[in-house]
């Protein structure tokens, strides 16, 4: 099933989403996985963005279902963009948490794809744009911008380590 984030309120209005995608989110893990659909704009998130899972501690494995991100596309328009390390049109993500795995984490078994949306570092973050612990991962037409800080106040690091397995 396909889940269009504006009919669940989630908007590219400049303002934080991470409470109300979580709770998709929730929604799509009670369904057994599903689509999350951006259409263009660029969603802000201030907080974590955690893929639920069954929690089961005593099972070698967590489990969770199949979860797509799916963007209206990750474009950016010249050279002179890139270098000035900002998107441009199609879905952009703003991730602005400073967590210490990821800001958005995946703990289980399971399947995550990622498509179609450009990534944007933002904030004071110092930590991975996504963390991914013991699932399948399918990143496909997604680009990647900013620098991450390496220490608070200190030097910055290009953001191809913007993903930790």
């Amino acid at each position: 099933k396909t889940y269009h984030v504006a009919r669940y309120g989630i908007v590219a209005d400049g303002t934080d989403q991470t409470s109300k995608v979580n709770s998709l989110l929730s929604t799509i893990y009670s369904a057994g996985g599903g689509t999350i659909q951006f259409g263009p704009g660029k969603f802000r998130f201030d907080s974590q963005i955690i893929l639920p899972n069954d929690g089961v501690t005593v099972s070698p494995f967590v489990h969770q279902p199949t979860f797509i991100f799916r963007g209206a596309g990750a474009r950016s328009d010249s050279l002179a963009t890139i270098y000035n390390l900002t998107p441009t049109d199609g879905t952009i993500i703003e991730l602005r948490d400073n967590t210490a795995l990821g800001r958005i984490t995946s703990y289980g078994y399971g399947h995550v794809v990622f498509e179609g949306i450009a990534f944007l570092s933002a904030g004071t973050a110092t930590s991975p744009m996504i963390f991914i612990g013991g699932t399948k991962a399918t990143i496909r037409d997604c680009s990647f911008f900013g620098r991450v800080p390496y220490a608070p106040g200190g030097p910055t690091y290009p953001v191809e380590d913007a993903i930790l397995f």
